[in-house]
């Protein structure tokens, strides 16, 4: 099966299918998870598939801080999978120490604003149906589950929360969390250091496609200035580097 095409960079997957490059099991859980318009359950379907058709002893190299180990590759995926399972199940289960807000992103796509905070997830679908039913095809929300045994002595902010990002259709396009140690799995592909060839050279001005502006409105720091030069890849340049969505 052709997984280039989930590459979220139009440029660097029109290369890929122009050098002929094939992507090894790693690169391929890598691109499905990080592809920004692939839908939570569409990522999971394809996780499954590479599941399938995956050797049963294949090993993957998983990084954490300075240290790598070898973990079988489908013990890695069904690990991937659990997680979003165990997320998704707690951010619909109604608790009370917790509290939900939803946000809409702007229309500069630069950054999320309040739309409201709700007791229970069944009061955010049901405003969502009442008063954000005719929203813009390109319209995103920002759903936090926020705990609040997990919050802070200022009370300004929990470090016990969920962040469920959805599309205009409230499907659920990325899904992650922070402090909930004892009842998820950590497990990220941010732990699978993969590379992919690219054509830029140094000095290249990228651009930062618009289904990509919800990832960066989210994680600040993984944005950068748009456009932008490009300056060097690793390990070598114009050979690889981190999945880019230029």
């Amino acid at each position: 099966m052709d997984y280039i095409k989930y590459v979220n960079s139009d440029t660097i997957r029109d290369y890929l299918y122009e050098i002929g490059y094939c992507l090894d099991v790693e690169q391929k859980i890598f691109v499905v998870d990080n592809c920004l318009f692939l839908s939570l359950e569409e990522k999971m379907t394809l996780l499954e598939k590479i599941m399938k058709e995956t050797v049963k002893n294949l090993k993957i190299c998983v990084h954490e801080g300075t240290n790598s180990s070898k973990v079988l590759a489908r013990e890695f995926i069904t690990r991937l999978l659990d997680r979003y399972l165990g997320l998704a199940r707690l951010l619909k289960k109604d608790e009370c120490e917790s509290f939900y807000q939803l946000e809409v992103m702007d229309k500069d796509f630069s950054n999320f604003y309040y739309e409201g905070q709700f007791s229970t997830y069944g009061d955010v679908i049901s405003y969502r149906d009442r008063y954000l039913k005719n929203v813009s095809d390109t319209c995103t929300f920002r759903l936090k589950k926020i705990y609040l045994t997990g919050f802070l002595e200022s009370n300004l902010a929990s470090d016990k929360c969920i962040r469920a990002i959805y599309n205009a259709d409230f499907k659920i396009m990325d899904l992650n969390c922070s402090g909930l140690y004892d009842e998820v799995d950590d497990i990220s592909t941010d732990s699978l250091i993969c590379y992919l060839p690219m054509p830029f050279k140094k000095g290249d001005i990228l651009c930062r496609r618009q289904h990509c502006y919800y990832k960066s409105a989210d994680t600040p720091w993984l944005s950068y200035q748009n456009p932008c030069v490009f300056t060097e890849a690793y390990p070598k340049e114009n050979n690889s580097d981190n999945l880019m969505d230029a």
